[in-house]
């Protein structure tokens, strides 16, 4: 960006050569000076920080890993964002998905209620996972999930080709199940909808781990804002780097570490909560994968996967339920400044005696839910000291998918490539246009290339009667979006829905998604 800003500058600076008079380029002159001392600082920042520039950062700490250990390459992303709610298909020749009719537990509005991972296709897109595929005497392909390195490589490929996500972790750490992680994101939109405050989401994950999954989905998919917190700092420094393999989500994601709460393998939890959050700060919701076992003894009994966890993660004094219970005691001293405090849990006796006790503490509204992936079941629970006693029982809206397979989006992104270098500001010209042709109300900033766009209700409906699942419904769609340069002949475009009321139905959000699949084929048409 800056490289951009400097270019622009001396573009002004030879018209003004030209014509010392121009009052306009003089003005516009200024501006660029001033966003490109903005982006030195930036620049300057995060080279400042304590593990370096952040790209540099993880091509540093990769090439010390052992050769098996290092992320293997990633395809140019074959999916398209648009295949998730409205072409249902990827692109030719890539990675499809084999329907499956018995995952009606699954959250409806997942990517993944409808299909599983083809891993003979992924196989061949995905170099890394291809020498894990095992294949049956009648051809069909299978994955070991004993193996430890297997299912990284995996994760590794679903996230990229499902949610366009570049992961990675280290030997040791604890790979996380996508269905299982996704169903909790959208078991937290439900929450919301029943009962949420105004503005932008705010989530806090409480031991985000290395692999920093839910802020990377919740952003992804929701465009939420993330706090991730830990306290080991080796796997901050992992969580950080994740973050950092994926530009247009950096500026939503946060990782801090916290005073340490509890030593390897299990000193008494405390802290987790009440360290994380900062004077003043409020959250729509925290999450939590907590450590389920009492014991490394205990942790290790599970033969049949190979899922990985350290000490910090997988294990701490008296398993789950101690640590739930110290984050019980935590949230009654923060209170309303959570909207929801939500915890997962491996153990339904667990929920059973937490329950009790939120009810012993007079707590408003407590809520729980079931999370199934495959032959696997967590459960969830919620509490809230904000929320109207009223809607305790209430239940939640899980509406599906349009077409019962995949929801619409409010986080949105899609990549130009080029065969010649083009300048953003030329795409970010050409999407101002297009919109404003399409009656979107525009507010431009054509030096950092954003853009803030209104479209009315009118204009938006009748873009859905086109679609054969559209109608009516729906009312006006804000939105944000911007434009950067990932490398020469590459050109991203991002685009994240301003969060419609809790009482909207999904219209909005669908004509968002219509508008954005328009856009890409207008640009890829103009520029591809």
């Amino acid at each position: 960006m800056a490289e951009q800003v400097r270019e622009s500058l001396e573009e002004v600076e030879r018209l003004l050569e030209a014509d010392p008079e121009n009052d306009e380029a003089k003005q516009i002159l200024q501006q660029l000076q001033e966003a490109l001392v903005v982006l030195e600082q930036q620049t300057q920042a995060f080279s400042n920080n304590d593990s370096g520039d952040w790209n540099d950062s993880v091509e540093k700490a990769e090439a010390e890993l052992e050769d098996d250990d290092r992320p293997s390459p990633l395809p140019e992303h074959c999916g398209d964002w648009q295949r998730m709610y409205r072409d249902r298909q990827t692109c030719e020749g890539g990675p499809r998905s084999i329907r499956v009719e018995n995952n009606s537990r699954i959250h409806p509005r997942s990517a993944h209620a409808a299909s599983q991972p083809d891993f003979a296709a992924l196989a061949k897109h995905y170099p890394g996972l291809s020498p894990h595929v095992q294949w049956s005497a009648d051809g069909a392909a299978s994955i070991d999930f004993r193996d430890e390195l297997a299912t990284r490589q995996l994760t590794r490929a679903i996230l990229h080709n499902d949610h366009e996500i570049d992961w990675w972790i280290p030997r040791g750490h604890l790979i996380p199940p996508v269905t299982n992680r996704l169903n909790y994101i959208h078991w937290l939109q439900d929450l919301m909808q029943l009962s949420s405050p105004p503005g932008e989401v705010h989530g806090l994950d409480v031991g985000c781990g290395a692999n920093c999954i839910y802020p990377l989905l919740g952003a992804s998919v929701f465009g939420w804002r993330f706090v991730g917190t830990d306290i080991v700092p080796r796997t901050v420094s992992w969580a950080e780097r994740n973050v950092a393999r994926n530009p247009s989500l950096r500026g939503l994601i946060e990782v801090r570490q916290v005073a340490e709460a509890a030593t390897s393998g299990g000193a008494a939890p405390s802290g987790m909560l009440l360290n994380a959050v900062r004077g003043g700060e409020a959250f729509h919701f925290s999450m939590c994968n907590p450590p389920f076992f009492a014991s490394a003894e205990e942790a290790g009994r599970n033969p049949n996967t190979a899922c990985g966890g350290t000490a910090a993660e997988m294990v701490c004094r008296g398993g789950e339920l101690a640590f739930v219970q110290a984050m019980l005691e935590e949230s009654a001293s923060l209170g309303p400044r959570v909207h929801w405090y939500t915890t997962m849990l491996g153990k339904k006796s667990s929920l059973k005696e937490l329950r009790k006790q939120l009810h012993a503490m007079r707590v408003p509204v407590v809520r729980s839910t079931q999370f199934y992936q495959g032959e696997t079941s967590r459960w969830a629970l919620a509490w809230s000291f904000a929320v109207d006693p009223g809607t305790a029982a209430v239940p939640l809206k899980r509406t599906p998918a349009e077409d019962g397979t995949a929801p619409a989006r409010r986080f949105v992104s899609f990549v130009l490539r080029t065969g010649t270098r083009v300048q953003p500001l030329s795409v970010f010209n050409s999407i101002q246009q297009f919109l404003e042709a399409r009656g979107v109300q525009c507010s431009a900033d054509p030096i950092m290339q954003r853009l803030s766009g209104t479209w009315p209700a009118e204009h938006a409906a009748k873009r859905r009667r086109t679609e054969s699942n559209g109608g009516g419904g729906g009312g006006i769609v804000g939105f944000k979006s911007m434009v950067y340069e990932e490398c020469p002949r590459s050109v991203k475009v991002t685009g994240s829905q301003e969060r419609p009321p809790a009482d909207a139905d999904c219209g909005e959000t669908l004509s968002f998604n219509l508008l954005f699949g328009d856009l890409e084929a207008h640009l890829q048409s103009e520029f591809g």
